[in-house]
């Protein structure tokens, strides 16, 4: 049969006399599977006034390689703070929401089209996202003085869900940060928030009807979620300050907050964190949870003090033993922990955000906890709180120009047709067959050389789908040295676009908005129009 067709997910050749139906099958089956491969998680480091990413590239290497800075690595993104990711068009790439509206995403942890703008703003907001009514599209929920929630649609845009009962977090004002997370375990995502007056719980009745269970003590920090009592349900874990009147001083606990099936929480006894040395902010904010003793019960690792982490080991009842002092390499304060299998090897990894050096990232180690000897220097600003997102770097097979499931003279054509007919690009580094950096003539010879005259297979990564850990050689000289060029619906080149103003003419714009919302909070007075 010769070499005129190799298919992308097992490299042996595809059949050609199936059946258009099976063929159909075999192409959604690969879609499918693509869709669900597991991507490395990618950091948000949360500092004061900015969030910065670093896109996780597997093989230990965050971020983008700057060239004059030898092996050091620099964030890809900084913003301003209040964003959260998720695939709102439904497309398989994750999209971004922040204070100015929905970015769709390149794949590449790079956004583009401002495709929803947000306008006539007068606070502050917070933005989570989740498949709120199982439709494949992710949604948003909004917060300001209360939550909002706006269904997400095919082409980028939100659709306001009205009458339906939404929380208020009234006693806390504008809650800094919001998560959809599923804690009753009943199959619908429960609205987890934070203001100035602890954690705040919306338990979803159904239709995304929100119920509001409010708790916490006055200062606590951003919380996390685990199952602590093996109930089948998600609880919080929180930071609490906690003030004693005679004699008068303030200290640090840890509480726990147990969710019940009947959508209530239970504020369980605190715990307190040792050796509490004077934080500039009244209190640290490196909190995280995991199983680090691999017994299969929660533990609470938390910062204790300058170059200290406090471990507190799970019982599985929803109670901790006395805490155990961990020492850290570095003698500051860990303002941020975070423990999470970073490099998908199974073991838990640790990161730290300290005040002056920066984030490092301690890699899990068999038979033990991290190895504290070899890092990851991410440096940037001083963190205040460490999170993971979902892998936005979507995968990706070398040569599947197409994305047909199968590396063949289609594709070959079709780097043509983008080189020289115009056709839209699906992903350029599917299209970069041999991984210079740049798509140009010698991606379909290569690919045709590889089909018919027994040359090299397209690079990494072939034949199975996943990402690419290496930064492109500096020949992608629109986007300069050391950058992808990424897989992206909109863009050649990944560039990004700027979009049209409201009063733009869109005959006169490549891209412009396709839809403007409201946020205005009538309470706070809204600007004049």
């Amino acid at each position: 049969m010769g070499r005129f067709t190799r298919n992308a997910s097992r490299g042996t050749p595809a059949a050609r006399s199936w059946p258009v139906v099976l063929q159909t099958a075999l192409v959604l089956a690969v879609l499918r599977e693509l869709s669900s491969e597991e991507t490395y998680p990618d950091l948000l480091v949360r500092a004061l006034g900015m969030d910065c990413l670093a896109v996780n590239r597997g093989g230990r290497v965050f971020g983008e390689k700057a060239p004059t800075i030898g092996a050091e690595y620099k964030f890809d993104n900084c913003y301003a703070t209040g964003r959260a990711f998720g695939d709102i068009d439904g497309d398989g790439r994750l999209d971004q929401v922040d204070d100015r509206g929905v970015s769709l995403g390149h794949g590449d942890g790079r956004f583009g089209i401002l495709a929803t703008a947000f306008v006539n703003q007068n606070t502050a907001m917070a933005f989570a996202c989740g498949d709120l009514n199982h439709d494949g599209r992710d949604d948003v929920v909004m917060g300001t003085l209360g939550v909002r929630v706006f269904l997400g649609n095919a082409d980028g845009t939100l659709t306001p869900l009205e009458g339906v009962q939404v929380p208020t977090f009234h006693t806390g004002g504008v809650p800094p940060e919001l998560h959809l997370v599923d804690l009753d375990q009943d199959g619908e995502l429960d609205v987890l928030g934070r203001s100035m007056n602890g954690p705040h719980v919306a338990f979803n009745m159904g239709n995304a009807a929100f119920a509001v269970d409010q708790s916490g003590v006055e200062g606590t920090s951003w919380a996390r979620t685990s199952d602590l009592n093996a109930d089948g349900l998600l609880d919080i874990v929180s930071f609490g300050l906690v003030t004693e009147r005679s004699p008068w001083r303030q200290y640090i606990v840890i509480e726990t907050f147990l969710t019940r099936k009947d959508r209530s929480l239970l504020l369980q006894p605190v715990l307190r964190v040792p050796d509490l040395p004077d934080y500039p902010e009244g209190f640290p904010r490196g909190l995280s949870t995991a199983d680090l003793n691999h017994d299969g019960k929660p533990d609470i690792l938390a910062g204790s003090g300058r170059g200290k982490l406090a471990l507190f080991m799970g019982k599985g009842d929803g109670t901790f033993e006395e805490p155990t002092a961990i020492e850290l390499p570095v003698s500051e304060e860990p303002r941020a922990v975070l423990v999470h299998d970073l490099d998908l090897d199974g073991l838990p990894d640790l990161a730290v955000g300290y005040k002056r050096s920066g984030t490092k990232i301690y890699w899990g180690v068999s038979g033990g906890f991290v190895d504290f000897t070899a890092p990851a220097e991410l440096g940037g600003p001083a963190p205040q709180q460490l999170d993971v997102v979902r892998g936005l770097r979507r995968t990706f097979t070398r040569g599947d120009v197409n994305e047909d499931g199968n590396v063949d003279v289609s594709d070959a054509l079709a780097v043509c047709e983008q080189l020289f007919l115009g056709r839209k690009m699906v992903c350029g580094d599917a299209s970069d067959a041999d991984d210079s950096g740049l798509v140009d003539i010698s991606d379909p010879i290569c690919l045709l050389r590889f089909l018919f005259r027994q040359g090299s297979p397209p690079a990494h990564p072939y034949p199975e789908p996943g990402g690419d850990t290496v930064s492109d050689s500096g020949h992608n000289f629109r986007q300069g040295i050391g950058v992808d060029i990424g897989c992206s619906y909109e863009t050649f080149y990944g560039r990004w676009f700027e979009p049209c103003a409201p009063d733009t003419d869109p005959a006169l714009c490549d891209n412009p908005i396709r839809q403007f919302i409201d946020v205005c909070v009538p309470e706070l007075d809204c600007p004049p129009r």
